[in-house]
């Protein structure tokens, strides 16, 4: 799983958001933003991916700072114990993608694509 921080005012953040969307990876978003109202509509209309969590205390909110998210655009690795294994996962994504195993699912798999 990919944990990312992202805020309404950070460009990259909502980027990312929308890739997570696009390759439908495991993820779950943590918005930085205290208004959770105009975070949310900014979330539906650019569709970010995974699952959100919001805190009207932005940063100083609960997940931020149990995780240390301190900045919109953290990527942190997660594996599938659930141990973070990247907290720097925005530097050289796709090499720690692939490291990770990572895969992107695949839409309406085909009978052959379901079997193990």
């Amino acid at each position: 799983m990919v944990i990312y921080g992202w805020s309404t005012i950070g460009p990259g953040s909502l980027e990312f958001g929308r890739m997570i969307q696009a390759r439908r990876f495991a993820a779950l978003g943590v918005c930085l933003d205290e208004d959770t109202t105009t975070a949310g509509k900014t979330e539906h209309q650019l569709g970010l991916g995974g699952q959100q969590i919001y805190d009207p205390k932005g940063l100083q909110g609960t997940v931020a700072t149990r995780l240390k998210i301190s900045a919109a655009g953290q990527i942190y690795f997660v594996d599938r114990e659930g141990v973070i294994r990247d907290v720097r996962g925005g530097t050289d994504f796709e090499s720690k993608l692939s490291a990770f195993a990572f895969q992107t699912p695949v839409l309406n798999p085909t009978p052959d694509q379901l079997r193990p």
